[in-house]
């Protein structure tokens, strides 16, 4: 059962994480096709950009990171974690290209949530009997 509680921590975290992704955007942007990440020693952001992200730690605790060809950000409240992605970075750590704002609802409730569980588990017991059904075509 989904908890009042955790409806209200996820949607706090996602309007955490919009507001920090829009802040991230407006940081990077101006990086577009400069060198973001340090590639040599232990890595992390530039010393620029890492300048430019201490006003942002106080927004909540974040973690910016780099894959091998993605930035992206952790969000991380007291309940819940939220990753965002941000743009595409190069193997030497130029940022290529910023990904578009990733619109999270912040207002679920938890009839709504509920009821959508209920529905996802009454569809996939449709599917699974759909399935046996055919089951000799499906080897």
């Amino acid at each position: 059962m989904i908890s009042q509680e955790r409806i209200d921590a996820v949607n706090a975290a996602n309007a955490s994480a919009m507001f920090l992704q829009e802040s991230l955007r407006e940081i990077l942007t101006p990086y577009l096709d400069r060198k973001v990440w340090k590639i040599s020693g232990y890595g992390g952001p530039v010393a620029s950009l890492e300048r430019d992200l201490q006003a942002l730690q106080t927004q909540g605790h974040f973690f910016l990171q780099k894959s091998v060809s993605w930035l992206y950000c952790t969000l991380r409240n007291d309940r819940e974690r939220v990753e965002i992605s941000l743009g595409k970075v190069s193997e030497e750590g130029f940022l290529l290209e910023l990904f578009e704002t990733q619109e999270r609802r912040a207002d679920f409730t938890v009839a709504e949530v509920a009821g959508a569980l209920q529905k996802a588990r009454e569809l996939e017991r449709q599917a699974s009997e759909l399935r046996g059904s055919i089951r000799e075509f499906t080897r």
